[in-house]
C-alpha cells in the first residue's frame, strides 16, 4: 500500500490516518523518531520516544572493529525533550546537561539534519531524502475499536562527520545510509516485537535495503474479531512495513519470523520462503525506562542471505544494520 504526499499534516506526510497517541483506549500511545546511521568502521543510533507518561533521548555508537559501545540516554523531566509532530518540517530535541540532541526532519525540502554533542560523542550529519530515488515505506493500519500503527521509513544518502572518542569519521554519502524510522501507534498492552533493517547501495548506486518487522501486526489479528476488521484491503503485503527497497521500487513481503541465537548469529526467515537472512551483532545498546514499563536493546551488525523480491529475483545481502527487541509492561 503505497501513499502520496498530502498537504493535510494531521494526517502525516501521506494519505493515509495517523492515530493521536494521546487518545484514552485500551492501548498505549506509542510515538518516536529515530536515525540509524552506517559508516563502514562505525554505526550510529538516535531516536527520541513519547509514551506519554514517559519520554526518552538515547544516542549511541558501536565501533563496528572492536564491539565497543558508547551510549547515553536522558530521561523526562531532568531532560528537555520535544518529540516532533510529523517529519515534513518539524524538529525534534533533547537537551540536558552535558547533551544536546536536535534534530530537523525534512521531507518537505528533501533534507534532513542532525546535531549531537553529548560527552565522547558528536554528530554533524545531513541527509537526503529523495522519495524518487527511493521511495518512503508507509503503513497505517486502524485496528478497530482502539488500536492502530501507523510508521515512516527510509533510507537517505548521508554525509557529514561522527566523532566517537578521538576518532572521527567523514561519511560519505555515495557510500553510507541512515535509516529514518517514524512511528505513531495506539499499541495493544503488554507487546513485545522484534524488528530489522539494513541498506548500502549496488554498483550502479542504487540503494538496496529492507525494512523487517515481527511484532505488531500479527499480535493485532490475533486481537481482531471478524467485526474489528478494518475496511480496504486485507492485512497482508503492504498493509504492514515489511518490504525492500531496490532502487526507486519496493518489493513488499508477508510476515517474517525472528529466531534468536543459541550460539551463532540470528536468523530471520518467512513461510512463503523469500526471507532467508542471518544477522551477526557487534556491539549492543539497552535502554529501560521506568521498570518493566519500557524496555528495548538495539544490536549494531551485520546482515548476510538472500532475499526474493515479488518477480522472484534474488537480492544477495551483505550490508551492515541493526537488529531490535523491545517490549512493554512485559
Amino acid at each position: 500500500m503505497e501513499f502520496t504526499p498530502t498537504p493535510d499534516r494531521r494526517a502525516g506526510i501521506f494519505a493515509a490516518p495517523v492515530p493521536d497517541p494521546h487518545i484514552e483506549g485500551r492501548g498505549l500511545g506509542l510515538s518516536w523518531v529515530g536515525y540509524g546511521v552506517d559508516h563502514p568502521e562505525a554505526h550510529l543510533g538516535v531516536i527520541v520516544i513519547d509514551a506519554g507518561i514517559l519520554r526518552i533521548a538515547s544516542v549511541y555508537a558501536v565501533d563496528r572493529r572492536t564491539g565497543r559501545c558508547v551510549e547515553h540516554t536522558r530521561l523526562a523531566p531532568l531532560a528537555d525533550i520535544h518529540l516532533a509532530s510529523n517529519t515534513c518540517a518539524g524538529a525534534s530535541f533533547a537537551v540536558a546537561r552535558g547533551f544536546d540532541l536536535r534534530m530537523r526532519h525534512g521531507f518537505d525540502a528533501g533534507i534532513h539534519t542532525l546535531r549531537l554533542r553529548s560527552g565522547n560523542l558528536d554528530a554533524d550529519l545531513t541527509m537526503t531524502q529523495d522519495p524518487g530515488r527511493s521511495p518512503p515505506l508507509v503503513a497505517s493500519t486502524p485496528i478497530p475499536p482502539t488500536f492502530h500503527v501507523y510508521t515512516h521509513k527510509a533510507p537517505l544518502p548521508v554525509e557529514g562527520s561522527l566523532r566517537v572518542g578521538t576518532t572521527t569519521r567523514a561519511l560519505d554519502p555515495r557510500r553510507d545510509l541512515a535509516i529514518l524510522d517514524e512511528f505513531r501507534g495506539i499499541v495493544p498492552v503488554p507487546t513485545r516485537w522484534r524488528w530489522g533493517s539494513f541498506g548500502g547501495f549496488d554498483t550502479e548506486g542504487n540503494v538496496v535495503g529492507a525494512n523487517l518487522l515481527d511484532g505488531w501486526l500479527p499480535r493485532l489479528r490475533r486481537l481482531q474479531t471478524p467485526s474489528s476488521l478494518p475496511a480496504g484491503p486485507p492485512l497482508g503485503a503492504g498493509s504492514h512495513e515489511n518490504a525492500l527497497w531496490l532502487g526507486p521500487r519496493l518489493s513488499y513481503l508477508g510476515d517474517v519470523h525472528f529466531e534468536p541465537p543459541r550460539s551463532g548469529p540470528w536468523r530471520v526467515s518467512d513461510a512463503e520462503g523469500r526471507v532467508d537472512l542471518a544477522f551477526s551483532p557487534v556491539g549492543l545498546k539497552s535502554v529501560r525506562g521506568l521498570g518493566p514499563v519500557f524496555r528495548y536493546r538495539q544490536l549494531a551488525g551485520t546482515w548476510r542471505g538472500v532475499v526474493l523480491d515479488d518477480a522472484g529475483a534474488r537480492v544477495d545481502v551483505d550490508a551492515p544494520g541493526v537488529l531490535e527487541e523491545g517490549r512493554i509492561l512485559e
